[in-house]
């Protein structure tokens, strides 16, 4: 299988828990030889921190041949799995997750997602950068879903407009438990992600909860 990087980006908002998720994620990434990248770096100038999730995939796109951006408050929780099973075959340029089926929720979830430099995605990523934060009176909240401030909501805005013929060609969406699973996802998930509020407590909690992953235990704060 060709190069895969996997990206997250932790700063200082994210301490409480951020030891223990990159932990996760250097253990997971040695075990099946995947480049790895922790980024701690402030966000750019009238960026918010969520920002910097675009930044990074541009600055690093062009190194690999598939990029996983993973959120700091996501983590590996089934490490048999190998990221070649979602990647092997693909055709399009980005795999993303819907959210999960629950009130409020948005479309889809940018919290883990693949992506890979071509022509449409450098297009793509230009087109959300630039125009930074959509504004809730241009979110269709009905159509979309949840609206947050950050990238997320911008990346549903285009998908749902200016680029809205292209998905077929070039996106596929998977269901959240696929590789964006929650903590009350039934089952034992590859990646549970704790987006939301008090999440070094839900993070403590579940891991309390999950045999295979004790040694992170006492790393929560």
């Amino acid at each position: 299988m060709s190069k895969i990087m996997v990206i997250s980006h932790g700063d200082g908002s994210t301490m409480a828990y951020r030891d223990i998720v990159f932990a996760n994620h250097r253990r997971y990434c040695q075990r099946h030889g995947y480049q790895l990248i922790h980024d701690t770096s402030r966000p750019k100038p009238g960026r918010t921190g969520y920002w910097t999730k675009i930044h990074l995939i541009q600055q690093h796109l062009h190194m690999v041949d598939w990029l996983m951006w993973i959120d700091c408050d996501a983590m590996f929780m089934n490490h048999d799995v190998k990221l070649e099973t979602i990647l092997l075959d693909e055709h399009r340029d980005m795999i993303l997750s819907r959210s999960p089926d629950v009130p409020r929720a948005a479309w889809i979830n940018t919290g883990v997602f693949f992506i890979r430099d071509t022509l449409w995605v450098r297009h793509f990523l230009d087109v959300v950068w630039t125009k930074g934060e959509v504004l809730k009176e241009e979110y269709d909240i009905d159509r979309w879903g949840c609206y947050c401030r950050g990238e997320q909501s911008t990346m549903i805005y285009f998908l749902q407009t200016m680029f809205l013929d292209d998905i077929d060609k070039h996106v596929r969406i998977y269901p959240s438990h696929v590789f964006n699973a929650r903590e009350y996802t039934g089952g034992r998930s590859f990646i549970v992600h704790f987006p939301g509020a008090n999440k070094a407590q839900r993070i403590a909690s579940y891991l309390s909860r999950a045999p295979s992953q004790v040694r992170y235990r006492k790393m929560v704060r």
